[in-house]
This record gives structure tokens, sequence and C-alpha cells, in this order.
């Protein structure tokens, strides 16, 4: 029985494959994606740029565009960190 082999082994192919996978997988997880928001009949209502944070959470990065039914650019503003709660951006103190 040697006494200095570990129990478990592993090759530096199988550690090289889930590290690969373990930052395939984070980086979908960050990445940033666009939410839409629309009137009842079918009109953009808002598009929002976020990203999760750690507990799932969808978090403002970027340009965040709203619109009137009309479809007519409403507004546009750059927010940061911000986290999105029932389709508004919370503020630090909330």
């Amino acid at each position: 029985m040697p006494c200095c082999r570990s129990r478990w082994q592993f090759s530096l192919r199988s550690l090289f494959l889930v590290m690969t996978g373990a930052a395939v997988a984070l980086a979908w997880w960050f990445a940033p994606f666009t939410l839409e928001e629309r009137y009842p009949d079918g009109t953009l209502k808002a598009q929002f740029r976020v990203k999760r944070n750690w507990k799932g959470n969808k978090i403002a990065c970027g340009m965040q565009l709203w619109y009137c039914q009309t479809g007519e650019p409403l507004g546009r503003q750059e927010i940061w960190d911000a986290p999105l709660l029932d389709g508004e951006f919370q503020s630090p103190g909330h």
C-alpha cells in the first residue's frame, strides 16, 4: 500500500477541461444582456441593459432607454450598479 499517493488523482487534461467549463459558465452568467418591456399594444416601452450579480439579481450596466407609446424616444440615462426590481431601478437607499 503506497503511503504518499493521494486517494483522488486528476490529470492536467481533466483539470484544464474543468477550468475551461467553469470559465465559460461564469462568462455566460455575468454577460450583459438587454431586457425589453412593451406596452399592451406591443410597442416598445423600455430597453434595459443589465447583467446578473452573484445572487442572480439583475443589475444595471449601461444606457437605459424609455419610449412613448407612439414609439418616439422619451428618455435615456446611463445607470450602473442599480438593482432592477419590479421594472424599476432602485437607489442604494431603498
